[in-house]
């Protein structure tokens, strides 16, 4: 029972994640917002946090989960690519070009902005130490 408990954490926090989406994606549709609800999640995420509503603890566990399986979620779209197959055959090396580029950017970005958020965080809590000190 106690072994499942750590999976159990990461798993609601993660659906956390996926509810608040949910949430931006009928309030984007009902309310034809000009925005994707990816963005409008996580502006209501980092409210929440900025605003003290919603403490980290609530969320980080589900966060590693997400973060450590986000190349997953590049690879439908380049599995998609197989069924297009006579695209490719005329223009598939434009294609096959562009999602490279796209994905391999896409994962560079991600690596940056998750290395600096690392380092903020990691400084942060060692001005935390110094102070308690």
């Amino acid at each position: 029972m106690t072994l499942l408990l750590p999976y159990a954490k990461r798993t609601s926090q993660a659906l956390i994640f996926i509810a608040i989406w949910l949430l931006a994606q009928g309030l984007v549709s009902h309310a034809h917002l000009p925005v994707p609800a990816s963005i409008l999640g996580l502006a209501c995420v980092l409210t929440l946090l900025f605003g003290r509503v919603l403490p980290t603890r609530y969320l980080e566990a589900g966060a590693e989960l997400l973060l450590g399986d986000m190349v997953l979620f590049f690879i439908p779209p380049l599995l998609s690519v197989i069924s297009l197959w006579p695209l490719l055959s005329s223009q598939g090396g434009r294609l096959a070009l562009a999602l490279v580029t796209g994905c391999l950017s896409v994962m560079i970005c991600t690596a940056m902005v998750v290395e600096r958020v690392f380092r903020y965080e990691q400084s942060r809590n060692q001005l935390k130490g110094a102070n308690n000190e």
